[in-house]
C-alpha cells in the first residue's frame, strides 16, 4: 500500500533498510528535520542498539527513557526485556511479583520460546509513546530489512494465532496504528548499489503484501554528478601518463560510477529523496543535520 501524505503529517515514521546503508543516520536526519520544522520529535531505536548515543555524543547510553539529544528532538532506546517487564506489571499489577518472575531462568526460556513476544511488546511500547502525545512525530530506527519487516508482521501473526485475551488485544491495538495510513508510514533506505537495491525491491513487495503503508525509498550515500554530458569523450582523449592522465582517469571512473548509480536508482519506484555521499570518517551531529535539511520537505 503506497502512502502519499507527507512524512511530517504522520505521527509515526518507521525506517528500515539493508544493514550498512545508513538507516540509523537517515532516521536521525528525519528526526532533526522534523525538529527543524518546529515539531516536537522523538527518535526511537529498538533492541537497545544505542547507535544514537554515539551519533549525538551523549557520553553514555541513552537508555530506556526520553533523553534530549538535539533542540526539539528526544531519543529513546527500547530494551525489549524492560518493555516485557513493563507489560507484565500492567497485567499482574504487582511489580515485586514480576521482578521475581523475570529473574527466574525458566521464565527466560519460556519467553525465548515464544516467537515474536519481545517484538510485540516493543511495538506496544512504541504505540504507547505515540499515544502519550508529548511529541508530534515519532521516528523509529527499525531493524534491518529481513528481520525489520518481519518485526512489522508480528501483530498480525499474533492476531491469527490468538482469538481472545490480553495478548490478542495488545496485538490488535498495535496493528491498528501500524496499518493506519493517516498516522503511519514506512520508509526504506537504500544505497545505489545492486544488492541493496535488489533487497529494497523485495522489501517493497513484502510491505505491499502486509497492509503497512509505504511512503517510499530514500537513497543514501549517492555520488553527486560532477561532469556534464559529453565530458567523458573529452576526457577519453587525454593521453595516459602524467598528472593530466591520472586526473582524467579518475574523472572517467567518477563518471562511470555516477552512471552505474543512476542505473540502479532507476530500478527504485517512489524515491522520496536522495542524500549525498559524505566524505567523512565519522558523521557528527552537524553533518546529519545537513542531511536533515535535504529531507525537510518530505
Amino acid at each position: 500500500m503506497l502512502a502519499t501524505m507527507s512524512l511530517s503529517a504522520r505521527r509515526l515514521v518507521i525506517v528500515s533498510g539493508k544493514g550498512g546503508v545508513g538507516k540509523s543516520t537517515v532516521s536521525a536526519a528525519l528526526g532533526m528535520a522534523a525538529a527543524g520544522r518546529g515539531l516536537r520529535a522523538l527518535l526511537i531505536e529498538v533492541a537497545s542498539q544505542e547507535r544514537m548515543s554515539l551519533l549525538f555524543d551523549q557520553g553514555g547510553p541513552i537508555g530506556y527513557h526520553e533523553t534530549p539529544v538535539y533542540p526539539g528532538l528526544d531519543a529513546f532506546s527500547i530494551d525489549p526485556e524492560k518493555a516485557l517487564e513493563e507489560y507484565l506489571v500492567s497485567q499482574l499489577k504487582v511489580r515485586a511479583m514480576v521482578e521475581r518472575l523475570v529473574s527466574n531462568r525458566a521464565f527466560g526460556h519460556i519467553t525465548a520460546a515464544a516467537p515474536g513476544l519481545r517484538e510485540l511488546v516493543t511495538l506496544a511500547k512504541i504505540r504507547q509513546l505515540v499515544d502519550r502525545g508529548r511529541h508530534d512525530i515519532v521516528v523509529v530506527d527499525a531493524p534491518a530489512t529481513g528481520h525489520g519487516l518481519g518485526f512489522l508482521k508480528v501483530p498480525r501473526n499474533f492476531i491469527r494465532v490468538t482469538h481472545t485475551g490480553p495478548v490478542h488485544a495488545r496485538a490488535v491495538w498495535v496493528a491498528g496504528l501500524l496499518e493506519d495510513a493517516e498516522r503511519t508510514a514506512v520508509v526504506i533506505v537504500t544505497t545505489p548499489e545492486e544488492l541493496p537495491v535488489t533487497e529494497t525491491l523485495e522489501a517493497i513487495a513484502d510491505v505491499d503484501g502486509q497492509g503497512v503503508p509505504l511512503a517510499g525509498v530514500i537513497a543514501n550515500a549517492v555520488f553527486e554528478p560532477l561532469f556534464e554530458p559529453g565530458d567523458g569523450e573529452a576526457l577519453a582523449a587525454v593521453p595516459a601518463g602524467g598528472d593530466a592522465g591520472a586526473a582524467a582517469a579518475a574523472a572517467r571512473t567518477r563518471i562511470a560510477r555516477t552512471a552505474d548509480e543512476a542505473e540502479q536508482l532507476a530500478r527504485v519506484r517512489r524515491c522520496l529523496g536522495v542524500l549525498p555521499f559524505l566524505f567523512e570518517p565519522r558523521l557528527d551531529t552537524a553533518a546529519v543535520a545537513g542531511l536533515g535539511e535535504r529531507l525537510a520537505r518530505l
